[in-house]
């Protein structure tokens, strides 16, 4: 199985041991996991902080409102 791993960049950040952690036990399990590197920031850090415009400025570089079911994966497992 192909599984998309989405990993938000707050979990990169402060709890970086989470996300291998999730790659290493998916692995272990046989699953061919790939990172989508165009999955960028989702603005969440800057909406939980009150700045919603600052969250609204990364829309234009998230690729989010691209269902994943249009990729090349059968699964995505996400951090969120």
């Amino acid at each position: 199985m192909r599984v998309g791993l989405l990993i938000p960049c707050y979990v990169d950040v402060f709890y970086p041991e989470v996300g291998i952690a999730t790659l290493q036990l998916l692995e272990k399990l046989g699953v061919d996991v790939e990172y989508p590197f165009d999955r960028t920031c989702c603005g969440q850090p800057m909406a939980n902080s009150g700045c919603e415009s600052d969250a609204r400025a990364t829309e234009e570089l998230r690729t989010f409102t691209t269902p994943i079911s249009t990729r090349r994966f059968e699964k995505a497992s996400t951090l969120c």
